[in-house]
């Protein structure tokens, strides 16, 4: 019998220890990356589907940060909602650029609302539209940990994939076969 290494108690045997390398059997699972990928996606969707019908609150909302042009502002609102709804649909049905596009969104928000800490601005984020997330949606700090916590699942997700080998689909590609194939089938 082999005599127990430094630090390991006498009487506990290998069944008994935390197994080595359990962050590899989560991370390879299919299942939770799913529910965590549609999770984020479904919330990226809901956030910019709830800025829809307030785009110019939202364009006044990132105007109080004082980093945009003015006569810029409705164009960037109106072009985040679309970002933000398409990349969540995107992520939802794990296409390749989706999960890449609500990162650096996330990243930009961070940096955004951490700006808007330093100044001591008093606002609402802006994040679920005015107003439209609850009492817990106010506020620069609260957004400020939820985006960093998003930016860890984004982290999980990226970790899902190396771990599993998995590709997200490339549209360009997946639609270049459908045509390959449909354009061989018309032709026999």
């Amino acid at each position: 019998m082999k005599p127990p290494a430094a630090g390991e108690p006498s009487g506990k045997k290998a069944a008994d220890r935390p197994r080595k390398g359990w962050y590899r059997a989560v991370l390879a699972s299919i299942w939770p990356y799913r529910l965590v990928r549609c999770g984020l996606g479904g919330l990226f969707v809901y956030a910019g589907m709830m800025k829809l019908t307030g785009i110019q609150s939202l364009a006044e909302t990132i105007g109080a940060f004082g980093l945009v042009p003015e006569r810029l502002l409705f164009t960037l609102a109106a072009g985040l909602v679309t970002l933000e709804i398409a990349a969540g649909v995107g992520l939802c049905a794990d296409i390749r650029w989706s999960l890449a596009a609500i990162t650096g969104m996330l990243v930009m928000f961070s940096a955004g609302l951490a700006y808007g800490i330093w100044l001591g601005l008093d606002i609402d984020c802006g994040c679920f539209g005015l107003g439209g997330g609850g009492e817990e949606s106010h506020g620069l700090h609260g957004a400020l940990y939820r985006d960093l916590i998003m930016i860890a699942v984004c982290g999980y997700l990226y970790g899902s994939r190396y771990v599993r080998t998995a590709r997200p689909i490339d549209l360009l590609e997946f639609f270049m076969r459908a045509r390959r194939q449909g354009g061989s089938s018309a032709s026999v």
